[in-house]
């Protein structure tokens, strides 16, 4: 019986950025494609490579596709008022929530799968205490930290967001906000969302609805995970892990903090409980993209039979997220 063979590894070795950084190294298949990316339209030259790469990463490595998502992204930028090719500048944002932090990276630390660490936290948000257009600045500036704080070889494989949520209810929480801003990011950003923790979502237990109505795509939705704060440690390990779940490095959020999440029972919901069941979290998500689906179902079908026709790529599902 003849024996396998086996792909090689791809070999990175262009230094296409000229950083200097073996981490930041391409293959020369992913040259092609960035030279091909590069050809299809002169709005790409406005673009630097790292950027490239990330709309190409985000599009299975399909030039076009990639290409369809770079226009929807200056679409979008357009539309809300933002520059083609880079966010806001830390003094346009609204300096009260600058200083609070509720998202933020700290560069170069990673999962133990390699992929980035976002941390985002529901009580320093304060979704009802700032206008719509701060939101949405701050995660603009936010999407441009995660690509500047990490090499190629993290966003290659993907981002993993580490979400507090032990906060979150229904007076706290703001649907318009969530779904303007958080969800109009939704497949027009190159981001690769590989995992989502949700820390302590005892206290969101009110809010199933809300939760239910972020209407997060399928293949999104089955990377989410709930988890308390003791076990995040279980995803990202120590030396790469915020203080606030038991790691060691700083939180750059100075002011007070939530108490910390050392145990899995420390977030409850008013109700007394101390856990949000998935389950009933995806009956209600499913139920409400059901009907809705139901209502648009002949619409969709000609839209997908007009791309079929033009030879038009659908973007990849784990493109970072507007409806």
């Amino acid at each position: 019986m003849a024996a396998r063979t086996r792909t090689p590894p791809p070999v990175y070795s262009v230094d296409v950025l000229g950083t200097g950084n073996p981490r930041d190294f391409i293959s020369q298949e992913e040259l092609q494609l960035l030279t091909t990316l590069k050809s299809l339209d002169p709005i790409t030259h406005e673009y630097g490579d790292k950027m490239l790469l990330l709309f190409l990463f985000s599009s299975s490595k399909d030039p076009k596709t990639a290409l369809q998502l770079i226009f929807k992204n200056r679409e979008w930028r357009e539309k809300h008022g933002f520059t083609y090719t880079s966010g806001p500048s830390p003094s346009e944002l609204n300096q009260e929530q600058l200083t609070k932090r509720f998202g933020y990276v700290v560069p170069g630390k990673v999962s133990r799968d390699g992929w980035a660490v976002v941390y985002l936290h529901s009580a320093r948000m304060g979704m009802r205490e700032y206008p719509l257009e701060a939101h949405r600045s701050y995660m603009v500036w936010l999407f441009h930290q995660v690509v500047d704080g990490y090499e190629i070889a993290v966003h290659r494989e993907g981002i993993c967001y580490v979400h507090e949520c032990s906060d979150l209810s229904t007076h706290t929480a703001d649907v318009s906000v969530a779904r303007a801003v958080l969800f109009s990011l939704q497949g027009v950003f190159p981001s690769r969302v590989r995992m989502i923790l949700v820390v302590n979502a005892g206290a969101i237990l009110r809010a199933l609805t809300f939760v239910g109505r972020l209407l997060l795509r399928k293949k999104l939705l089955d990377r989410v995970k709930l988890i308390d704060g003791a076990h995040v440690l279980d995803y990202v390990d120590y030396p790469n892990l915020i203080r606030f779940y038991g790691g060691q490095l700083e939180d750059p959020y100075s002011g007070e903090l939530p108490l910390p999440a050392s145990s899995p029972k420390r977030a409850k919901s008013d109700s007394g409980s101390d856990s949000v069941d998935i389950e009933e979290i995806m009956d209600e998500r499913l139920r409400i993209n059901t009907s809705s689906r139901a209502r648009t179902a002949s619409t969709h079908a000609h839209t997908e039979s007009t791309h079929t026709n033009t030879g038009k790529h659908e973007v990849e599902e784990d493109v970072l997220t507007s409806q």
